[in-house]
């Protein structure tokens, strides 16, 4: 019986890393491929990719909530936070263009 408990814990804890990796890998890559796109002044692409890894963020705080209940409560707080982000994106951007405007 505990041996099936260890290796349900390790099976478990080695699924978790993987995923943690895989995820975080894929968010490198997004934030990489974007600051690429906003260099070469690929507006349209930039924005693309920042709303992929919004996306991702998205799902990833659905996948951690798994009842009813907290995925409610966790939506209405992942809309508020969506909502500041995308207020943070919109001066992140304004400064953006000023930047532009000056080359």
């Amino acid at each position: 019986m505990n041996y099936f408990l260890v290796v349900f814990e390790f099976t478990f804890h080695e699924k978790f890393l993987d995923r943690l990796i895989g995820t975080s890998l894929f968010l490198l890559q997004c934030f990489m491929i974007a600051y690429f796109f906003y260099l070469i002044e690929k507006k349209g692409l930039f924005r693309f990719f920042i709303i992929l890894i919004l996306l991702r963020i998205l799902i990833i705080y659905i996948e951690l909530f798994e009842n009813l209940t907290l995925t409610g409560f966790g939506l209405i707080f992942l809309g508020i936070l969506i909502i500041g982000l995308s207020f943070l994106y919109i001066k992140i951007e304004q400064k953006i263009k000023k930047e532009f405007k000056k080359i």
